[in-house]
């Protein structure tokens, strides 16, 4: 490529660099040498055709991220992080790709959008553990209710109370270890979306799916605890009318 077509496609792209949205473009041929950039220095050199521009090569688009230090940039002066796009470069009338398009494009845009995705997913759990807390609350109200009704149930009837004794007890344990195991896999995920330095957002919605499930066994647990508390009014009213 002479300096004159250079110059021509100069004027055309008004420079790559010049644009927020791409910091550097490449032109490479099935050669793996560089025919055309906007960083005029790169222009003509050949280097080792790597993973992603092979698979262009081959018609495939790429995109990875990188430091900016590959060998390919070693004549750049590239800051990274950046997305590294290669596009297949396909003309009219021809079925296979003849070179690719390597694009550099600004990584910050893309982190910060992660960031503000997981701000409020970290929002959304902290709201959701505050909940879970404060329903925890009714929980020990409905407790010391089922206590004054044995004990009620006790001057009446001695054996209907040591199975009903029985049978709460067993309920309690099957309710505690519901409530034990959610809290351990809320309390798990929250902190270590806490404390993990990078995380991408499936991991987070994966993690926040978790949570969710586990909230909702709390939830599932709690309104049993509702439904017997229910049962044990009914009994007890049945009982005194018939006294």
């Amino acid at each position: 490529m002479t300096a004159s077509d250079v110059a021509t496609i100069d004027e055309k792209l008004q420079g790559a660099a010049l644009s927020d949205e791409v910091t550097r473009l490449k032109v490479w041929n099935r050669s793996g040498t560089i025919v055309y950039s906007d960083n005029h220095a790169l222009i003509g050199r050949t280097f080792t055709i790597d993973d992603d521009l092979h698979d262009a090569l081959g018609g495939t688009s790429r995109a990875s991220v990188t430091d900016g230090h590959d060998e390919e940039n070693s004549a750049d002066d590239l800051a990274g992080p950046l997305i590294q796009v290669y596009v297949p470069l396909v003309f009219a009338g021809t079925s296979t790709p003849s070179g690719a398009f390597e694009l550099y494009l600004p990584y910050a845009p893309v982190q910060a959008a992660i960031d503000r995705e997981s701000q409020k997913l970290y929002a959304f759990l902290a709201a959701g553990l505050a909940l879970i807390y404060a329903s925890m609350f009714p929980v020990v109200v409905l407790a010391i209710r089922w206590q004054r009704r044995a004990e009620a149930a006790a001057t009446a009837n001695l054996q209907v109370l040591e199975r009903l004794n029985k049978l709460k007890s067993d309920f309690l344990v099957s309710i505690s270890h519901q409530f034990r195991t959610a809290m351990v896999g809320i309390e798990g995920f929250s902190e270590l979306i806490r404390d993990a330095d990078h995380l991408d957002l499936d991991e987070v919605k994966s993690f926040a799916k978790d949570i969710h499930e586990d909230a909702e066994r709390l939830d599932q647990a709690f309104e049993q605890m509702i439904e017997v508390d229910r049962t044990e009014s009914g009994r007890t009213v049945a009982s005194e009318r018939s006294v």
